[in-house]
């Protein structure tokens, strides 16, 4: 998640890059950016409709055909509406996926989410419904920033949700169970040659939970343990 020109798909990009070669990747997008490497990559795009009697071919129709291509992966190169819904549906049953939003931090990436969910015509889930899903569905939250102090673009954090995902505050309010595993901290800026430069450094608050963990090792995927200062179990 992040704002215009923070780095979303090339974090993705990057992300896609640790998928095993032997998965299906599928992806979604309305031109093609994302580079993905795997020769078992299926790229599919969205089609504008040129006259009255073409119809359009937008991101939530290629995610449920998506679901009958048996995809390992599904990547959407930006949720902006009603697929998010069919999105969430997928994650939630067993289907890898990832996708960029654009947020203001972490939690807001899915407080955007389970707006654009809500939005969808014909929803028939509850808004606490549509938070406990969105809870569920979601393992992980990468913001992304553009800093206006020397225009970098940085990872300001990544998030961890908890599961269940979403506790009851009240009757009308839910919270998102949440942990932050990585967060980029700023110090002060500096000069050098002329032009101004942030430095700061990353920092591990919390360690990731043992259920995600897991779920790196039940993909396939490397667990940077020494980044935590953990050491490599199971």
């Amino acid at each position: 998640v992040g704002g215009t020109g923070t780095g979303k798909t090339s974090t993705v990009n990057a992300l896609t890059r640790v998928i095993p070669g032997n998965l299906r990747v599928i992806t979604d997008e309305d031109t093609r950016e994302l580079q993905v490497v795997q020769p078992n990559h299926v790229a599919l795009e969205t089609v504008e409709a040129v006259d009255d009697d073409m119809m359009a071919v937008q991101y939530h129709h290629l995610v449920k055909a998506n679901l009958r291509q048996n995809p390992d992966w599904i990547v959407v190169g930006e949720v902006r509406a009603e697929e998010a819904l069919f999105l969430l549906r997928a994650m939630s049953t067993g289907h890898c996926a990832m996708g960029t939003v654009h947020a203001n931090d972490a939690v807001d990436g899915l407080d955007q989410v389970h707006l654009l969910s809500a939005l969808t015509p014909g929803v028939q889930l509850s808004w606490f419904g549509l938070a406990k899903l969105v809870g569920k569905a979601v393992d992980i939250v990468i913001c992304m920033k553009r800093y206006d102090e020397d225009g970098t673009v940085k990872v300001q954090e990544i998030m961890e949700v908890l599961k269940p995902g979403v506790e009851v505050v009240n009757e009308m309010e839910t919270r998102y169970r949440t942990r932050s595993l990585v967060r980029y901290v700023p110090s002060k800026v500096i000069v050098e040659d002329g032009e101004e430069r942030l430095l700061g450094d990353w920092i591990f608050p919390e360690p990731p939970s043992e259920r995600l963990v897991e779920r790196f090792r039940n993909l396939d995927v490397e667990f940077p343990w020494s980044m935590f200062g953990m050491e490599e179990t199971g």
